[in-house]
């Protein structure tokens, strides 16, 4: 058991690391995994940044072609806008993106500490961050 760990908040770089609490914008299984980490620990992350295009919007309907271009230039636009406050934060947290632009729906890797990801929720341009998972394939069992 963790006796006492709950009941302190951390400081890193000026932001509180109260790591039992549950972000909004971090999933509660990658927030309770979070929590058995340390603040300076990496870890790899999704931060999917606030991108919004004009969504195809009302006229239902498939878009064509040149609208999801020029919807996904939009959001391109709007993400790469986000890039010099995601590097502030994660140059404060000893991070990195793990890839020059965010991808079509606005979603960029990152290796930072935990104290980082926290920071990186707490920034108005970040919609939510997803933990970045191995995918395994499943082995087959031989019976």
């Amino acid at each position: 058991m963790k006796a006492g760990r709950r009941d302190a908040t951390q400081v890193q770089a000026g932001v509180p690391m109260n790591l039992g609490n549950i972000h909004s914008k971090i999933s509660r299984e990658f927030s309770r995994r979070l929590d058995r980490l340390q603040p300076r620990d990496k870890v790899r992350a999704i931060v999917m940044l606030r991108a919004e295009g004009n969504g195809g919007g009302a006229g239902g309907g498939r878009p064509s072609r040149a609208e999801r271009q020029e919807a996904a230039g939009q959001i391109s636009q709007a993400a790469e806008a986000a890039l010099p406050e995601i590097d502030r934060i994660l140059k404060r947290f000893e991070g990195h993106r793990l890839a020059e632009h965010p991808n079509a729906v606005g979603a960029i890797p990152v290796e930072t500490t935990v104290g980082g990801v926290i920071a990186l929720a707490d920034a108005d341009c970040v919609k939510t961050i997803l933990e970045d998972q191995n995918i395994l394939p499943i082995t087959e069992l031989n019976g």
